[in-house]
């Protein structure tokens, strides 16, 4: 009998930068997405941060059948499109007008403009060809076209006969008016063309693309990635256990999921450095126990440490807003956060709920109007843009504001309340 497989311990536990070799099939997840890919719709999967969303699309789409594009906080949308035009071999030349215009970001402002030059044998309306090989004969031929007018690059992808599937992955790092944008734009290509798209983000709504463009309603179909189960956290540790030929105690394994917060990310992290504290690189060679609550709970504490400095920052910039303003109402949603029961940081703080408690101690008391703290709300997407916060800590959306790290929440269950209130200048009691 042949020995079982060695495998290596961040190859187990821990982030991977591959489809992870403890991967968990979950039925409302995993079917539901295989489901929607089969129908002509667009499929949006989102969650909170690290849980399970980039690894559920590299369980179920080959590289050969999708294209794949990572947001950042300064791409545009013609950047988008020019980048899925080079995933689709076709040459893109950019340039730009100097007036500044509202529609367009690319570049800093301005008109974006393309000339294609396709390549190769004669194919629809233009001769087009990937040019892969050295020794082909090449013609080519140049078009104009809009980098911010989707029915232009539609028309040159359906000319190159493109027909992957295209992933936009981090869709919420893109500016808000380019996700708006973006939004419109799936409806075009929904209705002219057979392209579909994959978009991956960290919210936890399933209407988001709705709210940004109603005709996207009967295109599009969700995911809800964020869901996870204690069985099937269990099943994660049995998984990573057997690989490297370990038992997890059965008080661990509880403990391990108590403090996770039902964040496989959270568990997976934390299971990496409970092996490596026990000098565990690889999978052991003779059966052994590895794990104690007390050195679960430690690590715990080590993971909210690491970050405590992160966090206090956030909180304070937070705190002070797009602008300095006469109310201060960030500041006083921070304290609404802070002061928060934990139940409430799990499944989010109303609107309704943040509004009472500011006027009940805020010193301008029922002055404060409601959709004053909605449109400050509104805002907690710019005002992490600006402080280029990542991932993303909060998020609002449906009169609601979300946690959607993890570890913040845990920072906030094992932070004194008085100092992270002192730290933003605010205090328990009626602010003078």
């Amino acid at each position: 009998m042949s020995p079982p497989p060695t495998h290596q311990l961040n190859e187990v536990f821990g982030l991977s930068r591959g489809l992870p070799k403890i991967y968990v099939w979950r039925d409302e997840v995993d079917d539901l997405f295989l489901e929607e890919l089969r129908r002509d719709k667009h499929v949006v999967v989102h969650g909170r941060s690290k849980q399970g969303k980039t690894s559920l699309r590299r369980r179920h789409l080959r590289d050969e059948d999708h294209v794949y594009i990572q947001c950042t906080r300064d791409l545009s949308r013609a950047r988008i499109y020019e980048m899925i035009l080079k995933h689709a071999d076709v040459r893109v030349r950019t340039s730009y007008s100097t007036t500044t215009s509202a529609g367009s970001s690319y570049g800093g402002g301005g008109e974006v403009k393309g000339k294609v030059p396709f390549f190769g044998s004669a194919k629809a309306e233009v001769s087009i060809e990937n040019q892969r090989n050295a020794g082909e004969t090449v013609s080519t031929q140049d078009l104009e076209l809009d980098l911010n007018d989707p029915n232009d690059v539609i028309r040159v992808l359906n000319a190159v006969q493109f027909w992957k599937r295209i992933v936009i992955e981090d869709f919420h790092y893109l500016d808000e008016e380019v996700q708006r944008a973006f939004a419109c734009d799936l409806k075009v290509f929904h209705e002219i063309s057979g392209i579909l798209f994959v978009v991956i983000g960290v919210w936890l709504e399933s209407n988001r693309l709705i709210l940004y463009n109603g005709d996207l309603s009967g295109r599009i179909a969700t995911v809800d990635a964020d869901k996870w189960t204690e069985d099937q956290l269990r099943q994660v540790i049995r998984k990573g256990a057997e690989c490297l030929n370990i038992d997890i105690p059965g008080d661990v394994q509880r403990t391990l999921i108590a403090r996770c917060q039902l964040n496989v990310g959270l568990l997976q992290e934390a299971l990496y450095r409970l092996c490596r504290n026990a000098d565990l690189r690889e999978t052991s060679v003779a059966r052994r126990t590895v794990g104690t609550v007390k050195a679960v709970d430690a690590i715990f504490n080590d993971m909210v440490a690491s970050d405590a400095s992160r966090y206090l920052n956030f909180l304070v910039a937070f705190s002070e807003g797009l602008s300095d303003t006469k109310l201060e109402i960030y500041k006083w949603i921070a304290w609404a956060v802070i002061t928060a029961e934990p139940n409430e940081w799990r499944h989010g703080l109303p609107l309704i709920t943040i509004h009472r408690r500011i006027v009940s101690k805020h010193r301008s008391g029922t002055s404060i109007q409601q959709n004053l703290v909605a449109k400050a709300l509104e805002r907690v997407g710019l005002i992490q843009q600006k402080h280029k916060v990542q991932p993303l800590i909060f998020d609002y959306s449906v009169d609601r504001l979300h946690i959607l790290d993890a570890n913040f929440t845990a920072y906030l269950q094992t932070q004194g309340q008085d100092e992270l209130l002192h730290a933003i200048g605010l205090r328990r009691g009626k602010a003078g």
